[in-house]
């Protein structure tokens, strides 16, 4: 889970998005006026995830002015502008998740989010890929196994949507926040015949 601290300025975007990539991106130029996905990606701490770093960048600039937002956005590479417009996500409150929120679309959801103790009755699965050789299988394993799990709360409603992400050292903070993900969905028994339930898979988060 990673932290964003928003852009401050056009110039505050430029200087940390305009890069040169990794090392291994030879032909990426830092400083040349155009924002590659190699360099976005440093930044936004994936390879090739142009949905992620799509999540990403719409969060960082949320604070610039409109004219400053467009100058940074018309600084991507053709193949950004087209991730970026394909994968803009939706900014949603846990109430309005429950009915807009659709599975593998982007989305930003602002709320409180308390964490769910995995030795709590809590119980959920989800499908995973399994490879043997070149055969792929799908699999189901706990959600905790994978992840840790939140409710987020709307704080005008009180209704509440799942976000969980990656266990890491970090645990997000009780305290209102942006947080940026796809969504996707669980089981919640896998001894029964209910249907799916939406969860938000945060890769980054905001504080307000």
């Amino acid at each position: 889970m990673q932290q964003i601290v928003p852009f401050k300025s056009t110039d505050d975007a430029l200087v940390i998005l305009d890069n040169g990539g990794h090392f291994f991106n030879l032909a990426t130029k830092a400083n040349d006026g155009i924002v590659t996905k190699a360099e976005l990606g440093k930044v936004a701490g994936v390879y090739a995830d142009k949905q992620q770093m799509s999540v990403f960048l719409s969060m960082s600039v949320l604070d610039l002015t409109p004219v400053a937002r467009e100058q940074v956005l018309y600084s991507l590479s053709p193949e950004l502008k087209t991730a970026f417009e394909q994968y803009y996500p939706i900014f949603l409150t846990p109430a309005q998740a429950a009915t807009q929120a659709e599975v593998s679309s982007s989305a930003v959801m602002t709320g409180v989010p308390r964490r769910i103790d995995a030795k709590s009755e809590f119980k959920g699965f989800i499908m995973i890929p399994i490879f043997a050789g070149s055969v792929m299988t799908m699999s189901m394993i706990p959600i905790i196994d994978r992840y840790d799990v939140y409710e987020i709360y709307d704080e005008q409603t009180s209704d509440t949507f799942f976000v969980a992400h990656t266990h890491g050292k970090e645990k997000l903070p009780e305290t209102k926040l942006q947080l940026g993900g796809v969504i996707k969905e669980f089981k919640p028994n896998k001894a029964d015949g209910a249907g799916y339930v939406k969860f938000l898979e945060a890769f980054y988060y905001r504080e307000l």
